[in-house]
């Protein structure tokens, strides 16, 4: 099965910022387009509540990606909150699960980890793969920096097909995307 990666930015009707990556059949270019114009129609209540803003945006996803989009990354910005969140990565037809740091076979031949309030990452390739390049970086970590330094790791790795976020709201976040598919490297981050 041949596999591509999308990334694009929008803004929902609530006028909050987010960028979306993910992986997904090479056909499905009109399913790309209608994720984009679901996800902006989600409604979010804001509040500091990292559990709730990323429950809600995984459940969104679980409702309104198509079958051919296997992994993805969503990161928004919403002002006001004071907790890193406001950013989740998986499969979007999986109950989605928190991150703790721990990666899992998702699928489609992908794999994926992630740290809590902290980057996630979608590889085609193994579980061990995964949890290598997670561990380039630290849950502290957060930033385009970061997400170059786990691609780095995934080159020397031989993958070349990965999507990687990080959380979009919160003091210390730094919403950012970044995608590799076939050696080339795609990035967008949040203003601030």
């Amino acid at each position: 099965m041949k596999l591509k990666c999308f990334l694009f930015n929008e803004v929902t009707e609530q006028g909050y910022k987010f960028l979306c990556t993910g992986i997904c059949s090479q056909y499905a270019e009109q399913d790309i387009k209608n994720l984009s114009e679901q996800i902006k129609k989600i409604k979010l209540k804001v509040k500091d509540d990292p559990f709730y803003i990323d429950y809600i945006l995984a459940i969104h996803l679980q409702k309104v990606c198509a079958e051919t989009i296997y992994g993805v990354g969503l990161t928004i910005k919403i002002p006001g909150i004071i907790k890193n969140t406001g950013g989740v990565i998986g499969n979007p037809h999986m109950n989605p699960t928190s991150a703790e740091g721990l990666s899992e076979n998702i699928g489609h031949g992908l794999s994926t980890a992630a740290y809590s309030g902290g980057p996630g990452i979608i590889i085609e390739g193994s579980i061990e793969h995964a949890e290598k390049i997670l561990r380039a970086a630290s849950e502290e970590m957060s930033g385009m920096k970061v997400l170059e330094l786990m691609k780095d790791k995934a080159v020397a790795l031989g993958i070349n097909k990965a999507i990687m976020i990080c959380d979009g709201s919160g003091i210390k976040s730094s919403g950012c995307a970044l995608t590799l598919y076939n050696n080339k490297t795609e990035k967008l981050t949040l203003s601030k």
